[in-house]
C-alpha cells in the first residue's frame, strides 16, 4: 500500500502491479460492506426531526441522493433475506455492483416462489458473481427470473408484471429524449389501440408511399395522441393549472429578431421611451402596422449591425434559445413556430428584453396560470440543491403562506417538487430568494450551522445564464 503513495509505484513489475490492483479491489469491496452497514445504522437510528437519511448523508458527502438511497435499500436487503450476499461482499468475494445486481434480480422474482427455490436462486447468483462481471451477471439474472417466474397461476404472473412495470424518459446528447420502459399487458393493449390507427402509413395524394419508417410513424402517433388529449382538456390539473406545454419565449425570438444579451451596450444605447430596445420597439410598431418582423437578424438598430458592434455578441456569437419548455427542453425555432400556431395545449411566457417574466398579484388562493408560468420561467426546475426534477413535476410554494398574507407574486413563490415541498412544511427546511434573485435553501437547525445553498443544476440547465455570465 505504501507504494501507491510515492514514486515506488512506478518501479513495480507487471505482476506486482496486477497484485496491487487485486489487493485494492479486495479492500474496496470490504470498505463497501462497511459503508453499507454504516448507512443502515444511520438510517435505523435517525431522529424524527433530522430529516431523511439519504439527504443528510448527501449534504455532507456531496454524493448523489439517489445513489445513497439505493445503498440504504441494498444494505437493508443484505441484512435481511440476502445475508449470504452480504457475507460474500464483506469477505471481498463479490463487489458492491455484483451485490446490487443480485438484489435487483431477487427482487424481480415472484413473491410466491418457495423459500427453498429462492435460496437456491441466490446461491446460483453468488456462484455466477464470482465468474462474471456485473453486466454479464445482470443478463444471467434476467434469464433466471424469466425461468423461475413461469407459473400456472395467472394472478401471480399478473402481480409480477404489475410490479415490474415502468416508463422512463431520459435526455440524450443531441437534445432529443430517449424513451424506455416495460408495459403490463393491459397498458400495452391500450397504448397499441391508441397508436395503431395514427401510426398507419399515410401515402400522399399522388400515391407516393409514406417515407417514414415504422418507428418514426409510432413516434409521431404518440405525440399526436398527447396533443389531442391535452387539447381536449380531459387531463387532471398539473400544479393547480390545466395540463399544458409551458413554453418560455424571449420577445426578440417571438418577433423574429436575434436580439442582444441583457447588458449589451448596443441594447442599452437603443432603448425607446418605454424602456424597450429600439429594434424591438420598431419591430412591434412595424408588425402592428401590418408589416413583417424582418429577417433572421431583424431590422438594423440605429443603422448599425445588430451584432458586430457588440464585442460580447461578436465574440460568443450569442443567439438566444428560441424556446424552453417547463421540462427544460430547448426547442428549435421551427418547433416553437409550430407550437405557437394556435395550439390549444400551449401556455407561453414572453420574456422582456431584460429576460424578466410577467408577474401576477394576490387574488384567489390558487396559483394563477400566468404566475406559475412566470415562476417556471425563472426557476426552471425544483430549486432544492441537487434536485433535477423538472418544473412539470414541481409545485409552486409560497415563502409566506397565502393564509398569512403572502401574495401571489414572483417574489413570494418558488418551485419545489413534491418531495422537497414536504421538506419545507414537515422537515423544517428553510428557503428564500437571495440577493442574486436565485432561490436558496438551508437544512434544519438540528443539522448544525449549515450554509444557504442554491441548485447548481438549475444554473447549468439555464440557457439564459450564458448571457449573464458573458456580460459579467
Amino acid at each position: 500500500m505504501a507504494a501507491a503513495h510515492d514514486s515506488a509505484l512506478f518501479a513495480l513489475r507487471s505482476d506486482e502491479e496486477f497484485a496491487l490492483a487485486d489487493l485494492l479491489e479486495q479492500l474496496q469491496r470490504k470498505l463497501s460492506a462497511v459503508r453499507l452497514n454504516l448507512y443502515r445504522r444511520i438510517d435505523s437510528g435517525r431522529r424524527p426531526d433530522s430529516g431523511p437519511t439519504a439527504e443528510g448523508i448527501a449534504d455532507r458527502t456531496l454524493a448523489d441522493p439517489a445513489w445513497v438511497r439505493q445503498r440504504i435499500r441494498l444494505a437493508e436487503t443484505l441484512a435481511g433475506r440476502l445475508t449470504d450476499t452480504g457475507f460474500a461482499l464483506g469477505e471481498g468475494a463479490i463487489s458492491e455492483e455484483h451485490a446490487w445486481v443480485i438484489h435487483v434480480t431477487m427482487d424481480n422474482l415472484r413473491k410466491s416462489l418457495p423459500v427453498s427455490e429462492y435460496d437456491r436462486a441466490q446461491a446460483m447468483m453468488l456462484e455466477w458473481a464470482q465468474e462474471m462481471d456485473p453486466d454479464a451477471l445482470r443478463q444471467a439474472g434476467k434469464a433466471l427470473v424469466q425461468t423461475l417466474n413461469r407459473t400456472d397461476d395467472d394472478d401471480d404472473l399478473l402481480r409480477t408484471q404489475r410490479r415490474n412495470r415502468y416508463l422512463h424518459l431520459r435526455d440524450l446528447d443531441d437534445g432529443s429524449v430517449g424513451l424506455s420502459g416495460r408495459l403490463d399487458p393491459a397498458c400495452a393493449a391500450a397504448v397499441g389501440a391508441a397508436l395503431d390507427p395514427l401510426a398507419a402509413p399515410r401515402p400522399a395524394e399522388d400515391g407516393i408511399p409514406d417515407p417514414r419508417t415504422t418507428g418514426q410513424r409510432y413516434h409521431d402517433a404518440l405525440g399526436e395522441v398527447c396533443e389531442r388529449v391535452m387539447a381536449a382538456g380531459d387531463l387532471p390539473d398539473s400544479g393547480g393549472t390545466p395540463t399544458q406545454v409551458s413554453l418560455t419565449l424571449p420577445l426578440e425570438n417571438l418577433l423574429g429578431l436575434a436580439g442582444h444579451h441583457p447588458d449589451c451596450p448596443r441594447g442599452h444605447a437603443e432603448r425607446d421611451e418605454h424602456g424597450r430596445y429600439g429594434g424591438i420597439a420598431d419591430a412591434m410598431r412595424h408588425a402592428a402596422a401590418g408589416g413583417g418582423t424582418g429577417g433572421r437578424e431583424g431590422p438594423a438598430r440605429g443603422g448599425h449591425s445588430s451584432r458586430d458592434d457588440c464585442p460580447i455578441c461578436a465574440t460568443f456569437s450569442l443567439h438566444l434559445p428560441p424556446g424552453i419548455t417547463g421540462t427544460g427542453l430547448v426547442l428549435p425555432k421551427k418547433v416553437c413556430d409550430r407550437l405557437t400556431c394556435g395550439s390549444a395545449f400551449l401556455r407561453a411566457v414572453i420574456m422582456d428584453p431584460e429576460y424578466v417574466p410577467l408577474t401576477a398579484g394576490r387574488g384567489s388562493r390558487t396559483i394563477p396560470a400566468a404566475l406559475r408560468a412566470a415562476v417556471i420561467a425563472r426557476d426552471k426546475m425544483c430549486t432544492f440543491p441537487g434536485c433535477h426534477r423538472p418544473a412539470s413535476w414541481s409545485d409552486v410554494h409560497h415563502l409566506t403562506h397565502w393564509k398569512d398574507g403572502g401574495e401571489h407574486s414572483l417574489q413570494n413563490c418558488i418551485l419545489a417538487c413534491s418531495v422537497h415541498h414536504d421538506f419545507l412544511h414537515y422537515e423544517n427546511w428553510l428557503a428564500r430568494i437571495g440577493d442574486a434573485g436565485i432561490v436558496e435553501w438551508r437544512p434544519p437547525c438540528a443539522w448544525g450551522d449549515r450554509p444557504w445553498r442554491t441548485n447548481r443544476i438549475r444554473t447549468a440547465h439555464d440557457p439564459y445564464a450564458a448571457y449573464a455570465a458573458a456580460a459579467a
